[in-house]
């Protein structure tokens, strides 16, 4: 199985007004950029009944993104479930592997997998968050 390959999964999504913004490629390129040995995948969760046309409908870079890298998936949900959709699509492919959630307008730092991994290491039932609202 794929999920053996790696040790955390990443999972973001973004909507109809903001994915075509610049900060997302550029979250994208942070996380792929990470200074971590950990195996992680990037998985962005996106709604069919946001983007009925699918790939037709997403930035080109994205599409890029998800036919050259090897740990990037777009996984696609029908309903769209807000901010929900980053999470329990993920939880339901990947059930056995830690997620970190991240937004796709926040820059995130060269290190967030790692920090993150290490303290689902300890704490390996609590949910941690770098900004909880």
């Amino acid at each position: 199985m794929q999920e053996d390959k790696y040790q955390i999964i990443v999972s973001l999504t973004s909507w109809k007004d903001r994915i075509n913004e610049l900060t997302l490629p550029k979250v994208l390129f942070r996380l792929f950029r990470q200074e971590t040995n950990i195996q992680y995948k990037v998985v962005m969760v996106l709604s069919e009944e946001e983007f009925p046309l699918k790939e037709k409908e997403l930035p080109k870079e994205l599409v890029l993104f998800n036919k050259t890298i090897d740990n990037f998936e777009i996984l696609w949900t029908y309903k769209n479930t807000k901010a929900l959709k980053k999470l329990n699509p993920t939880i339901d492919k990947y059930p056995n592997l830690p997620i970190i959630t991240l937004d796709d307008d926040m820059l995130i730092e060269k290190n967030i997998i790692d920090i993150f991994y290490k303290e689902y290491l300890i704490n390996p039932k609590l949910v941690l968050s770098s900004d909880a609202r």
